[in-house]
């Protein structure tokens, strides 16, 4: 019998994140690669996503079938078999 497994590993995240003049009168700054994970699992998981900044709007994550957009209430997915 093989038990489900998922392990979560940062491998980078930026360690700050510059606004400029531009990204204000534009009204959001797109960080991207801001950070980079790795997820492996042997079973379906569950990707969830909950902001802590007011200032926050949203989030892509890419390395799915399909590209993952949470807003700014966050959100799950659930990773197909």
């Amino acid at each position: 019998m093989i038990l489900p497994m998922a392990k979560l590993r940062t491998l980078s995240q930026v360690p700050q994140v510059r606004i400029g003049e531009d990204d204000v009168l534009r009204g959001f700054v797109d960080v991207e690669c801001g950070t980079h994970v790795e997820l492996r699992s042997n079973s379906r998981c569950r990707v969830a996503f909950a902001s802590s900044g007011r200032w926050f709007n949203g989030v892509q994550v890419y390395g799915f079938p399909r590209v993952i957009v949470f807003g700014s209430d966050g959100g799950t997915f659930v990773r197909p078999l």
